[in-house]
């Protein structure tokens, strides 16, 4: 299809759109030297507006509901997978969230219990030798505790690994979550693009001149070469009458000098 640039400019240049300020309306309003050009075109600019709505609600709104709806089903899907997986995780290694929180509790415990051993075996080896009985006592109570302490401090290490490898299901379950929530507001958008219908509210009917002194000079312009368009034309048969007419004279009077 060939398109006329001019045409084009010229409809583009006299053609207003504009949205009233308390309301989802649209105006159209188009401006010519021809009231009915100007009503044809401007109910002409609402129709194509309202076809192109409906081209996209096809190509854009019916298709996108089906996608978006496709994309949570999927989401969803993997979201109990990981849900899964994550109590699955937890009840095989037996954590839960403040595990770290009471092995470490239990490492200050036992510190502060050896620091107190510490201070009864000096205290008693004041009076008492090494190899006495009260003094081995508190020695083999100490070893007990740093035997904890290790066993402790290897568990408190092998839980931050287990926490470190659950942080990144969570991390996975949270971002799901985020793609599911998006999806469900542009799930919703579309639905809310599909119900909103556009249409006509009034017809142009009628047109007014913008300003009536232009008018009129533009209607004695018309009128003016008109008339003389007509006088040109008057003119142009006159002459012709006169040449048709001497023309005639003329043959005549070849005629007469020749009998």
């Amino acid at each position: 299809t060939n398109f006329d640039i001019s045409k084009i400019s010229w409809v583009r240049s006299n053609l207003n759109i504009f949205k009233d300020n308390d309301s989802n309306l649209l105006n159209v309003q188009f401006t010519s030297i021809d009231p009915f050009i100007s009503i044809l075109l401007s109910n002409e600019v609402a129709q194509e507006y309202l076809s192109y709505q409906s081209i996209s609600k096809e190509s854009a709104g019916f298709f996108s509901a089906e996608y978006y709806q496709e994309k949570v089903n999927d989401l969803k899907k993997s979201q109990e997978i990981l849900n899964k997986k994550i109590l699955d995780f937890e009840k095989d290694n037996e954590f839960y969230n403040t595990k770290v929180d009471d092995l470490e509790s239990e490492i200050n415990q036992n510190q502060n219990e050896i620091r107190e051993l510490q201070l009864d075996k000096n205290e008693k080896l004041k009076v008492f030798k090494i190899k006495h009985p009260e003094i081995i006592k508190i020695i083999d109570r100490e070893k007990i505790l740093l035997k904890r302490m290790s066993d402790l401090n290897y568990e408190v290490n092998k839980t931050r690994s287990i926490q470190s490898q659950l942080s990144a299901y969570v991390s996975e379950k949270s971002v799901n979550d985020q793609l599911i929530a998006t999806y469900l507001n542009k799930l919703l958008s579309v639905s809310s693009f599909n119900q909103s219908d556009a249409k006509v509210m009034e017809n142009a009917e009628k047109a007014q001149f913008i300003n009536k002194n232009d008018a009129l000079k533009r209607i004695l312009i018309s009128l003016g070469v008109t008339i003389l368009l007509v006088l040109f034309y008057i003119l142009f048969i006159v002459l012709f009458d006169i040449l048709s007419l001497k023309n005639k004279i003329q043959l005549i009077s070849q005629i007469k000098d020749h009998t």
